[in-house]
């Protein structure tokens, strides 16, 4: 786990060294209609509510293909939003 600010998001990481993600599955990971063969038995809601959550935000998530050693997921959030969240009623 990690998180890289920038200027205009910060982005965060979760990484394991699991078996990782077959690319041909990879694109459908955060669509709630996809469903694969290979894909691991569960409820398959869990990187949905991760995408629902990181878009209310105004983030985004995606699946690193750079990363080889497991599974690497990223998500940003725009620095105004995390900073909107932190103080919801700024002073006048």
């Amino acid at each position: 786990m990690g998180v890289s600010p920038s200027d205009h998001a910060v982005e965060f990481y979760v990484a394991d060294n699991g078996s990782g993600i077959s690319p041909d599955i990879s694109q459908s990971l955060f669509n709630e209609n996809a469903s694969s063969p290979s894909k691991p038995s569960g409820t398959g809601i869990g990187l949905i509510l991760c995408r629902d959550i990181v878009k209310i935000h105004g983030g985004r998530i995606w699946i690193d293909p750079s990363y080889t050693e497991g599974c690497c997921i990223r998500f940003s959030i725009p620095v105004q939003a995390a900073s909107q969240e932190k103080n919801p009623h700024p002073a006048s």
